[in-house]
């Protein structure tokens, strides 16, 4: 499922179909780790066939995943083309996504996704931010090899590099410089990762990064 999310449309989320098939309806569901304010959201289908591109679908959003709420339908087109689904035109704060594939393009047991997108900004009420977490700038973006973080005087206890699924890649623990941190990541793989900070105090700092 991490294929439909990992910012790659040549990658793709596909259910069960070798050793048989999962009847429809097919569930995803997203964490975006803090609540956002949501504008659109997109469904991409695979540009390497037909199989599985979705005819017809729900998506969910919501902060509390006991009670999800309205389903919001969308009919997409027969194509790898980003296709956009409109939720709410003043926005709605979330940090839960769930969407269900109700029927595939030529009715067939399978779903595959290519990329979800969604379009929102961060609230501005704190409230709304289940977790302390501080997201921090990062240079280069996208980078190669050496990652520079300011940190602007923030004390930093230990810092972990995740992948898409939450792994730790790399961690690191220690003192670190007050003002920059720059990291070797030369040896991660190209993809999107996230770069976890521990304050001193118990606070946390994050970036989101990409390996060219």
């Amino acid at each position: 499922a991490v294929m439909a999310i990992d910012g790659n449309p040549n990658t793709i989320w596909h259910t069960r179909w070798s050793t048989g098939n999962d009847t429809i309806p097919h569930e995803m569901q997203i964490d975006f780790g803090f609540a956002y304010k949501l504008f659109k959201i997109a469904y991409q289908g695979r540009s390497d066939g037909v199989n599985g591109r979705v005819k017809e679908a729900e998506f969910y959003v919501t902060n509390d995943t006991s009670n999800w709420g309205k389903a919001y339908p969308a009919t997409f087109e027969n194509n790898n083309a980003i296709q956009w689904l409109l939720l709410d035109t003043a926005g709605i704060t979330a940090r839960y996504v769930k969407f269900r594939s109700l029927k595939e393009v030529n009715g067939k047991p399978w779903t595959t996704v290519a990329e979800f997108y969604a379009l929102g900004c961060i609230p501005q009420a704190p409230s709304l931010v289940k977790e302390e977490i501080e997201c921090l700038a990062v240079y280069p973006n996208p980078f190669s090899g050496m990652v520079t973080i300011p940190l602007s005087g923030k004390y930093v206890t230990s810092i972990q590099i995740m992948d898409v699924q939450g792994k730790i890649i790399r961690n690191f623990v220690g003192q670190f410089d007050l003002n920059d941190i720059t990291l070797d990541c030369s040896g991660l793989g190209t993809g999107v990762y996230e770069i976890r900070l521990c304050g001193s105090t118990g606070n946390f700092y994050r970036c989101r990064v990409i390996k060219q």
